[in-house]
């Protein structure tokens, strides 16, 4: 329960009364700032790998086949079994791979842009916006 002498004005200020202190619009300018700038950039990573790996297929490719090959760990029965040398599925993992990086850039710049459109408005329709939906 708040103070008698604090009150909220525009469902997201509080002000203390004949000081005129905005604490609230900051508070959430500043939380919708960083929501918007943290899932950019998070979109922006996505999309920089996965540009890196589509462009610079052979390369990372042969990086995966040694990887998922086992190929420096010890040469044990109970470890070795887990080794992927199949060239087919060498290759539809690295697709699979390849295409979860391409649809986690994607999701990220529709939450980007959704997140804006919300930044937009008041601090009362960025709280109260639909989880996955537009406001």
């Amino acid at each position: 329960m708040m103070p008698a002498t604090w009150s909220i004005i525009h469902g997201t200020e509080i002000r203390k009364r004949g000081r005129g202190i905005t604490i609230g619009g900051t508070l959430y300018f500043w939380r919708q700032l960083v929501i918007v700038v943290l899932v950019g950039i998070v979109a922006l990573y996505f999309t920089l790998i996965a540009f890196g790996n589509i462009t610079d297929y052979g390369t990372n490719f042969a990086f995966v086949k040694h990887v998922m090959g086992m190929d420096t760990t010890f040469r044990d029965g109970d470890l070795m079994w887990r080794a992927i040398t199949n060239s087919m599925l060498l290759h539809l993992s690295y697709a699979g791979l390849i295409l979860w990086e391409t649809a986690t850039a994607v999701v990220c710049w529709i939450a980007t842009v959704l997140t804006i459109r919300s930044f937009r408005q008041s601090g009362t329709a960025f709280e109260s916006a639909p989880v996955g939906s537009p406001s």
